[in-house]
């Protein structure tokens, strides 16, 4: 059983890491809007007029996409003061609790955002700005975002109860929560 766990959080960990790189391509995509917003305004007094949406819909796609990968790494906000007044064991049950409260949060959130996605596509919803932008595209790759944060805190519950790491951490890394 411990072997498969194990198996299901790599696997997790594998699908966090693609969607991370989507985020890093989708940040990268940001960046060029912006370059391109500003040679077409000092160059030629004008603008793209799709830099605003454009970088809207890949900043909510940036934060989302990563938050699964961001959350295997750590690299998410708690009270470490608490945190780390606490001994080993006592921090990997209070982590346990807080992962097991937030998991029906966090699917409670991607529910909604796929099914904010599947109604704009059913209804052919489309920005109001010149592109037209069918929403359902940015609001889907948020909700795909937001149930693989589901997914990967599913996988942190799992290697909180086997004892193993909740988070992938450098060798150097003494921060609470990281020891092996």
């Amino acid at each position: 059983m411990r072997q498969v766990v194990r198996r299901c959080i790599r696997a997790a960990d594998q699908l966090a890491l693609a969607m991370a790189v989507l985020a890093a391509a989708a940040l990268a995509g940001i960046v060029l809007l912006l370059l391109a917003e500003i040679v077409v305004r000092s160059w030629f007094d004008a603008t793209t007029g799709v830099s605003w949406e454009l970088g809207v819909y890949l900043m909510a796609a940036t934060v989302f996409l990563g938050a699964g990968w961001t959350l295997r790494t750590g690299g998410h906000v708690r009270v470490g003061l608490a945190f780390e007044a606490l001994t080993p064991a006592r921090r990997r049950w209070l982590d346990l609790a807080a992962s097991l409260a937030g998991l029906p949060i966090v699917v409670l959130v991607a529910v909604a955002l796929g099914d904010l996605a599947w109604i704009s596509f059913a209804r052919d919803i489309r920005s109001w700005y010149p592109t037209q932008t069918p929403l359902a595209i940015p609001q889907a790759a948020v909700a795909l975002g937001a149930w693989v944060l589901a997914i990967q805190l599913a996988a942190r519950i799992g290697a909180l109860v086997l004892g193993d790491a909740p988070e992938l951490a450098a060798p150097d890394d003494d921060r609470p929560g990281t020891e092996a």
